[in-house]
């Protein structure tokens, strides 16, 4: 049988800690949109994720590879911001628990994927300047100032602070 690589220990770890977490309550199962009243939930959310079916995915090692699960991950916090409310308690557990992986996760596994440092190909030692973005996730990034950049933050919220002026590039 073949060993499991790392990231998938790290997956199975993080995601435990995740349906403890007080906010992660709502992302454990599958949404029952019958049972909670939300009979257009169907029809805005086209791929439905939660806790649950990631596990079950593990388990029976369905992913390819840690940039599927990841995706899934991802996929049951943009289905909350997608479908509920900025006021809405599931919105705000969800932006909990998206900041919660995506901490958890980066230090389990490295850099994060939304802003991975790039190589300069006359400098590959360098270029901790320089970012690229994977061309396959929204990436509309906003800055405090068109002067002078102190802090990017990504469409999905992810925060970085800088005291220079980055290069972006998308796709890897």
């Amino acid at each position: 049988m073949e060993e499991p690589e790392e990231w998938v220990g790290y997956a199975h770890a993080l995601l435990k800690r995740a349906q403890k977490h007080s906010k992660g309550r709502f992302f454990v199962e599958p949404v029952d949109p019958e049972g909670l009243g939300i009979p257009d939930y169907f029809d805005i959310i086209k791929h439905p994720m939660d806790f649950g079916t990631i596990a079950k995915k593990l388990a029976s090692n369905e992913y390819a590879s840690q940039d599927e699960y990841e995706a899934d991950m991802r996929l049951i916090f943009n289905n909350a911001f997608t479908y509920n409310a900025e006021n809405d308690d599931v919105w705000r557990a969800a932006r909990t628990m998206s900041n919660f992986f995506e901490e958890n996760w980066t230090k389990s596994v490295g850099a994060p994927p939304l802003l991975a440092p790039a190589r300069s190909e006359s400098h590959p030692r360098e270029s901790p300047r320089n970012l690229k973005i994977p061309d396959c996730l929204p990436h509309t990034l906003y800055t405090n100032s068109a002067e002078s950049p102190r802090t990017l933050q990504t469409s999905h919220g992810h925060r970085m602070s800088t005291k220079t002026k980055l290069h972006l590039t998308c796709g890897f």
